[in-house]
C-alpha cells in the first residue's frame, strides 16, 4: 500500500530570473547501461530523472518494490548518496541546488517549473505544475524508520544535497523537497541515516591547459586570466567577474522599477515609523545630499524587497548565494575584501586591510568592484561607520526580523558574511539577471 504523508520543511528566499529554452540530451552510466535523459538549465547540467543505481548498501526501492525504483529511482542514505553519482557527476550541494531554484524564479515558484506535469505519478492537485526546466520531477517519497517507514511517495519529491544541516548537530544533511499541494521548493534538514531521492548534477569542465599550470593548484588562489573581463565592462559602469556582472557603483534611486516613488525618511521619527510599519524608505548618510553623490542611498529592507523592484529592468539585488560565488571565486571570504574594495586611502580609513591571512596587504580593488565605506543607519536611527565600513543587503531573509548582509571593514581585509534588521538603512549593488 502506497502511504501518502505530507512532510514539512523550512522555506528559503528567492530572487526572480529569466528562463530561456533548455538543452536537453543523454547519458548512459557505465556501471549498469541504465541511460538517463538531461537537461542543461542555465549554467548547470542536471540529470532529468532520479538516480536509480542499485548501491550493496543504503539503498532502497520504496515499499521494497523494484517497480517502484524503476520509475521513481532508488531511495539513499546521505553516507551512500556522496559517492552514488556516476562519474563526471555529483551530488548537488546547497549552493548548487540554490543556483536552480533562484534561476527558476525563487523558492516560491520553482517547484511548479520542475515538477512533471499530469497526476499520473502526483498526487491531485499537482499544484502549479508546468515542467518548463524540463526537469520532470517525481514524488518519490522518503525512507524514514523514525516516523513509520516509507512514506509520501505521489505526495513529496525529497532530494538529498552534499551539504551537512548543522543546527541540531551533525546527524542531518540539508534536502530540497516539492510537494503535489503548492509549487514552492522548500528546503529543510533530514537525518542522514534516513533514505531519499538522488538528483547528479554535471561536473564543471576544467581547462586542461590550467589544470597542468601548478600556480592554479595554490590554495584559494584565482587564476588571474579568468578573474575578472575588465574588456567588456558596459559604459564603464558595470564590471564582469567570472560568470556575474556587477554595477560598479552603489545604487542611487528615488524611484522603484514602476516609476513609483520611494518615501525619503528625512527625520528620525520617519525612518522609525517606516521600520515599524514595514514601509519602504531611503536616506543619506546623516540625512546629507553630499554623502549621497559618493556612497548613494540607505535603503531599508522594505525598499529591496518590495515587489515594484528596486533593480533597474535587467538586474536584481543580489542573493546570499549569488554573493557566495563572488567571493569563493576571489578566494573565498577571507581573502575576497581586498579585492573588492575601492582601492587607497582616500574615502577608506588607514589601514584599508586587503587580506585576513596577509597582515601587511592592503586592498587593491583588482575586480574593479570598487566597494566604498558608505557607512549604516542602524535600527536604532543612529547612522554609524561612514569612512569605516560597508555594509552591502543580500535579497535573502534570515529570519521573519533579519536579513543577510555582506560587510566589510577598513581593518579586516574578509568579506564578512552577517545580518541586519530589516528596519536598519545599507547600501544596495545590483546583479545582472542571468537570461
Amino acid at each position: 500500500m502506497k502511504k501518502k504523508t505530507l512532510l514539512l520543511t523550512i522555506a528559503f528566499f528567492p530572487i526572480v530570473l529569466s528562463l530561456s529554452a533548455q538543452e536537453k540530451g543523454t547519458f548512459t552510466d557505465s556501471r549498469d547501461g541504465k541511460t538517463y535523459k538531461t537537461v542543461k538549465i542555465g549554467t548547470q547540467t542536471w540529470m532529468a530523472e532520479n538516480l536509480a543505481f542499485k548501491s550493496n548498501n543504503g539503498c532502497w526501492a520504496y515499499d521494497d518494490e523494484v517497480a517502484n525504483a524503476a520509475i521513481y529511482g532508488y531511495l539513499y542514505n546521505w553516507e551512500t548518496a556522496k559517492a552514488a553519482c556516476p562519474k563526471g557527476w555529483h551530488l548537488p550541494s546547497v549552493e548548487e541546488w540554490t543556483i536552480l531554484v533562484n534561476y527558476l524564479g525563487g523558492d516560491s515558484i520553482a517547484g511548479g517549473k520542475l515538477k512533471a506535469i499530469g497526476t499520473t505519478y502526483w498526487t491531485a492537485p499537482n499544484a502549479g505544475a508546468s515542467n518548463q526546466s524540463v526537469f520532470s520531477a517525481l514524488p518519490g517519497g522518503v525512507n524514514n524508520s523514525a516516523a513509520g517507514g516509507y512514506l509520501s511517495i505521489q505526495v513529496n519529491s525529497n532530494w538529498w544535497s552534499g551539504t551537512e544541516f548543522t543546527e541540531f548537530g551533525t546527524n542531518m544533511a540539508y534536502k530540497f523537497s516539492l510537494s503535489c499541494y503548492h509549487k514552492k521548493v522548500l528546503k529543510g534538514g533530514f537525518s542522514k541515516v534516513g533514505g531519499l531521492s538522488i538528483r547528479c548534477i554535471k561536473d564543471e569542465v576544467q581547462n586542461p591547459d590550467k589544470s597542468n599550470d601548478q600556480s592554479s593548484k595554490e590554495d584559494n588562489k584565482v587564476d588571474k586570466n579568468a578573474q575578472v573581463n575588465i574588456a567588456k565592462i558596459d559604459n564603464g559602469h558595470n564590471v564582469i567577474i567570472g560568470t556575474q556582472t556587477w554595477h560598479k557603483t552603489n545604487l542611487d534611486v528615488s524611484t522603484f522599477r514602476n516609476g513609483d516613488t520611494i518615501p525619503e525618511a528625512k527625520t528620525r521619527e520617519e525612518w522609525k515609523i517606516a521600520g515599524e510599519k514595514g514601509n519602504p524608505a531611503w536616506c543619506y548618510y546623516e540625512n546629507n545630499s553630499t554623502n549621497g553623490q559618493k556612497y548613494g542611498k540607505l535603503y531599508n529592507w522594505y525598499a529591496v524587497s518590495d515587489n515594484r523592484n528596486l533593480a533597474p529592468l535587467g538586474w536584481h539585488i543580489p542573493t546570499d548565494a549569488e554573493w557566495t560565488i563572488l567571493t569563493d571565486f576571489l578566494g573565498g571570504e577571507r581573502n575576497a575584501g581586498g579585492k573588492v574594495k575601492e582601492a587607497g586611502t582616500n574615502n577608506w580609513a588607514k589601514p584599508n586591510a586587503g587580506s585576513v591571512d596577509d597582515d601587511k596587504a592592503t586592498s587593491t580593488n583588482e575586480t574593479g568592484l570598487t566597494l566604498l565605506p558608505s557607512g549604516i543607519r542602524t535600527s536604532w536611527l543612529k547612522f554609524d561607520g561612514i569612512g569605516y565600513g560597508g555594509n552591502y543587503w543580500t535579497s535573502t531573509e534570515k529570519d521573519s526580523k533579519n536579513t543577510w548582509s555582506r560587510d566589510l571593514s577598513y581593518i579586516i581585509g574578509n568579506v564578512n558574511k552577517g545580518y541586519w534588521t530589516k528596519k536598519s538603512g545599507l547600501s544596495v549593488r545590483c546583479i545582472k539577471d542571468n537570461l
